[in-house]
C-alpha cells in the first residue's frame, strides 16, 4: 500500500541531519565566543595611554574581535 506523505524513515533521517547542523552551529557559536572575548580583552589589555594622553591601540585586535561576534552572531542567529 502507497503511503502518502513523509515516512518515519524520512523523519528519522531528516532528525539526524538537524542534529547535525544544529551541533555544527552550537560549536560554531561558541568558538566565535571565546574567540571575541579573547581577542577583546587582548586589545584592551594592549590598549595604552601616553605622557601626552595619547591612546594608542592595535586596531587588528579590535577588528578580529568583531569579525568573531560576527561569526558568533550568525551561528545563533541562524540555529
Amino acid at each position: 500500500m502507497d503511503r502518502i506523505g513523509p515516512t518515519p524513515d524520512r523523519h528519522a533521517e531528516q532528525n539526524r541531519q538537524d542534529i547535525k547542523k544544529f551541533k555544527s552551529r552550537t560549536l560554531g557559536m561558541a568558538i566565535g565566543f571565546v574567540l571575541f572575548a579573547v581577542f577583546l580583552g587582548l586589545g584592551c589589555y594592549y590598549t595604552t595611554i601616553d605622557e601626552q594622553n595619547h591612546l594608542h591601540y592595535n586596531l587588528g585586535l579590535f577588528i578580529a574581535a568583531i569579525v568573531f561576534g560576527c561569526v558568533f552572531l550568525y551561528h545563533m542567529c541562524t540555529s
